[in-house]
C-alpha cells in the first residue's frame, strides 16, 4: 500500500512539473520602447548637415554687406537672407541631432556633378554653390557698386546651389520633416534668385 501511494505521489509531482504553468517562464514587465527618431535615410542626413553648413556661409556673406554697400536694396536682401536662414540653421541642426548626425558634418550630396563650364569672370562656385575662400577674400576688399555686383552674383550662385540640394532631398529623401524644410528652402531661394537677378540688372544699368 505504501508503495502504491508513493507511486501516486511521484506521478502527481511529475504531472505538475510538466504542466504549462510550471514550464512557462516567469513573467516580466517590459517597458514601452522609447520613441524612435523619424524614419530617414542617408540623403536626409546629408541634406540637413550639408544645408546647415551651406546656410552658415550665406550668413557670413550677408554680414559683409553693411560695411561695404551703400545700396539700400542690397542691404535689405542681405538682412532678409540673414533673418530667414538663421532660424533654418537651428531647424537643420535639430534634425541632424535627431538623425544621430553631427551638424558640422560636410554633408556631401549624393547627386551628379551639375557644375556648368565656367565662363571668364563668372563665379567659381561648385554645384552646391559654395563660394571658394579666395572669392570671399576678394569680396572683403571691394566696396560700393563693385562690391554689390560681385556679392549679388556670388549669392545668386549660392542660392542656386541650395535649390539643387533641396531638390535632391525632395527626390531621394525619406524624412517628412526634412522634405518639408527642403520644399520651403527651394521655394524661398528660387524667388530670391529672381530678385537678385533683377537687382543686378538694375545696378548694372545705373553704373
Amino acid at each position: 500500500m505504501k508503495n502504491f501511494l508513493r507511486h501516486i505521489g511521484y506521478a502527481a509531482l511529475a504531472a505538475l512539473a510538466l504542466s504549462p504553468a510550471a514550464c512557462s517562464a516567469p513573467e516580466h514587465t517590459t517597458a514601452a520602447p522609447a520613441a524612435q527618431a523619424e524614419q530617414h535615410n542617408q540623403t536626409d542626413v546629408d541634406f540637413v548637415t550639408g544645408m546647415a553648413h551651406h546656410h552658415q556661409q550665406a550668413l557670413d556673406l550677408a554680414e559683409l554687406v553693411p560695411d561695404r554697400s551703400q545700396n539700400a536694396e542690397v542691404k535689405a536682401i542681405a538682412a532678409k537672407i540673414r533673418d530667414e536662414q538663421a532660424p533654418e540653421i537651428a531647424q537643420l541642426s535639430a534634425l541632424a541631432k535627431e538623425f544621430g548626425a553631427p551638424p558640422s558634418a560636410s554633408g556631401k550630396m549624393d547627386m551628379p556633378d551639375m557644375t556648368p563650364p565656367q565662363a571668364e569672370g563668372s563665379p567659381t562656385s561648385g554645384s552646391d554653390g559654395m563660394v571658394p575662400e579666395k572669392d570671399v577674400e576678394r569680396l572683403r576688399n571691394l566696396s560700393g557698386s563693385t562690391f554689390d555686383k560681385k556679392w549679388i552674383g556670388l549669392m545668386a550662385e549660392h542660392h542656386d546651389g541650395a535649390v539643387k540640394m533641396a531638390q535632391n532631398e525632395l527626390e531621394k529623401g525619406l524624412s517628412p520633416k526634412a522634405k518639408q524644410l527642403a520644399q520651403s528652402i527651394k521655394t524661398t531661394q528660387t524667388g530670391e534668385v529672381a530678385d537678385l537677378g533683377a537687382l543686378l540688372e538694375k545696378i548694372s544699368a545705373d553704373n
